[in-house]
């Protein structure tokens, strides 16, 4: 999926949390995760795949706060 439809799906947003790195001189891409209801869900996530995987395991939850939010 691509994160289009990863946050219709599932009600979240996802957002760029990538930052430059000093110690191995390089920029790091990462993802941050924020569920329906606007609470950070998750941080750290290095591509789509893991943000896809982690949805996927919580599914049921994310879903839930999604019908609870009314989106």
């Amino acid at each position: 999926m691509n994160k289009a439809q990863l946050e219709k799906k599932y009600g979240i947003k996802i957002r760029d949390d990538s930052f430059y790195s000093p110690l191995s001189g390089r920029f790091v891409k990462q993802y941050k995760i924020f569920s329906a209801d606007g609470c950070p869900w998750e941080n750290g996530l290095k591509t789509l795949v893991s943000v896809e995987r982690e949805c996927r395991q919580w599914e049921k939850e994310l879903l839930s706060i999604k019908k609870q939010a009314g989106k």
